[in-house]
């Protein structure tokens, strides 16, 4: 351009560009992502719920209600013994023969040894030079010998000792804390130990009222009739030591479940498997039961021999039943226990099905 003015005129800017600063666009993009990257997470989430492993239903371990028999028992340990005659001579004098060694069975009124007439006191009649047997058994000891003096019963040793083996006892010691238990008549099986397979029988017959203690444990000796035609041709002898078993109390054809049922049903309410609340009605459906059993007074539940329940030491309790993986309360009246089975006697039924533990053994 010509300036008439003499002077250049300034250029005219021709600077087309955009003023700077946030653009719509880019909110737009970024508002995108954002909910690109929410989706993302939000699917993700969704499908982390849907195919994670599940945790398994609960499952439990059960047992079947059934009947039988069940024997309530105290264990001891004695001697076998025979019953013991002793054989002394009525005078002093010297013996002449002994004609029966240890071991040898004798008949009653066998000759067993004889004195020497001559070295009787004066006026002592003959007869009495003579020993005889007072009763058929073993001689198991003879504590004299010829050409000695007859004198040996005043000394406190018999001279001639024979046991009767054809009637056996037992003297076992149980402890004080099994003793209220044992009656006389009550049933014995026990084992020796040169005969380990074979178990004989027996029958209370007496109960010392005074205890003795060893070692601060204090038993009662009981005497055991033992039942020779239980020995079967064994040769049991004096001496041997008696593994007894003594059956205090007995049911037949009771229905039997598990201790371990009724543990598991308390564990389950400490871990809160069973509610406290179906705790608390099985427990007042269990003593309302067991007023009913005591109004009949007769456990029904044995079918022979019935015995009144409060021989069984009823106690109101519950166990668990599983459905589905839920436990729930049962209401049940328990009766003896032998440690490992208690009998049952109301509120289940046999061939019933209880839980006794989780299946990995909890």
């Amino acid at each position: 351009d010509v300036d008439f003015f003499g002077e250049e005129s300034p250029p005219i800017s021709t600077d087309h560009s955009r003023p700077t600063g946030p653009q719509p666009g880019g909110r737009r993009r970024w508002i995108t992502i954002i909910a690109l990257v929410l989706l993302v997470i939000v699917l993700g989430g969704l499908a982390l719920a849907l195919f994670r492993p599940r945790s398994p239903q609960a499952t439990y371990q059960s047992q079947t209600v059934v009947k039988g028999d069940l024997n309530i028992t105290a264990s001891a340990t004695g001697p076998i013994q025979g019953t013991l005659y002793n054989a002394d001579f009525v005078a002093t004098g010297k013996i002449s023969e002994i004609d029966v060694s240890v071991g040898q069975h004798v008949t009653a009124g066998q000759t067993l040894a004889k004195l020497d007439a001559s070295t009787l006191p004066g006026n002592t009649p003959g007869a009495n030079a003579t020993l005889t047997a007072p009763h058929a058994g073993t001689v198991t000891a003879v504590n004299g010998t010829v050409g000695a003096s007859s004198g040996v019963g005043t000394t406190g040793t018999h001279f001639i000792v024979i046991v009767d083996t054809s009637s056996l006892s037992i003297v076992a010691n149980v402890n004080e804390v099994d003793i209220a238990k044992v009656a006389v008549g009550n049933a014995v099986t026990f084992t020796v130990g040169g005969y380990s397979t074979q178990q004989f029988q027996g029958t209370v017959h007496a109960i010392a009222p005074q205890g003795q203690t060893v070692s601060n444990v204090v038993t009662y000796p009981v005497t055991v009739n033992v039942d020779m035609n239980s020995l079967q041709g064994a040769n049991l002898l004096p001496g041997m030591t008696a593994n007894v078993t003594i059956t205090t109390q007995s049911r037949t054809n009771v229905l039997l479940i598990p201790v371990s049922a009724v543990n598991f049903a308390q564990s389950a309410q400490t871990q809160g498997l069973i509610s406290q609340s179906q705790v608390a009605t099985a427990l007042t459906q269990a003593h309302q039961q067991l007023a009913t059993l005591q109004s009949t007074g007769v456990n029904s539940g044995t079918n022979t021999n019935p015995n009144p329940v409060t021989n069984d030491n009823p106690n109101p309790a519950f166990v668990a039943t599983s459905s589905n993986g839920q436990l729930a309360a049962v209401p049940v009246v328990l009766g003896l226990s032998n440690g490992s089975m208690y009998e049952v006697l109301s509120g289940l039924s046999e061939g019933q099905t209880i839980a006794t533990s989780t299946s990995n053994g909890g």
